[in-house]
């Protein structure tokens, strides 16, 4: 779904995409526009949050040497093809069909796995993830930004359910956030958020987008209610 969010990512990328290009091949807005439609007012639009018609932006990408391109992704010739089956390097760990929201809350529903994606087992290992209890799915929603963003791929272990007991005082900043991050079902919906357990009868649930989300605090038999599926062991920003 194109949502006015999308469109205006789409339209600084592009800008900065165009930009970068401009400066690298010494070119001003004003001598590309004349070159590409024969007037000056092409780069201005852009600018200006105007995006011309996909004939004007492959014409100025051919220009400025930008690849513009419609179709399935595309893999560098030159990638290395990996059979994960076939190497003992590597595990694959199974993405599931599911968004943990980041925001209001997405219905949490038991769906089998679409796929997998793959890890070196070292790196596994070496932060105590079995494969076994790993599993991947994407955020949804804008509360965890800026650790968390939208679109973004989480790896849980599901193995790991139990939030640690700590003092808040001696929450450590050395992560760029505070508290341990977890899938959680509460009511019905998967949410993705920061679990901070002060005592064993108080569970407070935070957003890192604190000027738009306030956090929820859990006491006594309402802990109870909240299902953790798994702590969020890594996860990775996508291009949109």
């Amino acid at each position: 779904m194109v949502t006015k969010e999308r469109t205006e990512q789409f339209k600084a990328h592009f800008l900065a995409t165009v930009s970068a290009a401009l400066k690298k091949s010494g070119v001003s807005g004003r001598q590309a526009s004349i070159a590409v439609v024969g007037h000056d007012g092409l780069i201005r639009d852009i600018r200006a949050g105007r995006l011309p018609s996909p004939e004007k932006i492959d014409a100025l990408c051919e220009f400025l040497g930008i690849d513009f391109y419609i179709g399935p992704p595309r893999q560098p010739a030159d990638a290395p093809t990996i059979d994960p089956t076939d190497n003992l390097d590597y595990a694959l760990v199974a993405a599931y069909p599911v968004e943990a929201s980041a925001g209001p809350g997405a219905t949490a529903v038991d769906v089998a796995s679409d796929g997998a994606l793959a890890f070196r087992k070292e790196w596994l290992s070496r932060r105590g993830i079995s494969v076994d209890n790993a599993a991947l799915l994407r955020a949804r929603g804008d509360s965890m930004q800026p650790v968390i963003w939208h679109g973004d791929l989480i790896m849980i272990d599901r193995s790991r359910t139990v939030p640690r007991i700590r003092d808040p005082k001696a929450v450590s900043l050395r992560k760029g956030y505070q508290d341990d991050i977890y899938v959680v079902e509460l009511e019905g919906s998967l949410l993705v958020k920061a679990l901070r357990r002060p005592s064993e009868h108080r569970l407070i649930i935070f957003s890192e987008n604190t000027a738009h989300y306030d956090p929820v605090e859990l006491r006594d038999e309402e802990i109870n209610a909240l299902r953790v599926v798994g702590k969020a062991v890594w996860w990775g920003h996508s291009a949109d």
